[in-house]
């Protein structure tokens, strides 16, 4: 919701905290993770850093690279 009204410097604080219970709680290869990865990104690029941004919205496109394959090869549903 802050993301949709411009509010990424709001937004990108409490998605850190999110980031870090995900990574305490849940396989790094969660979709859970891939998404907060995404959306921390786009707020951080949204709020002016691209450098900082860049590491994480790679690994989002990497972790759903792998679920994508993982999902072809074996017919896994991470839903």
């Amino acid at each position: 919701a802050l993301m949709d009204l411009g509010r990424a410097g709001e937004a990108r604080p409490i998605l850190e905290e999110a980031l870090a219970c995900s990574d305490a709680l849940e396989d790094p290869r969660h979709p859970q993770r891939l998404s907060l990865l995404a959306t921390l990104g786009s707020a951080i690029l949204d709020d002016g850093d691209p450098a900082t941004a860049e590491p994480l919205l790679r690994e989002a496109v990497a972790i759903s690279r792998a679920l994508r394959e993982r999902r072809n090869v074996h017919g896994d549903d991470f839903s």
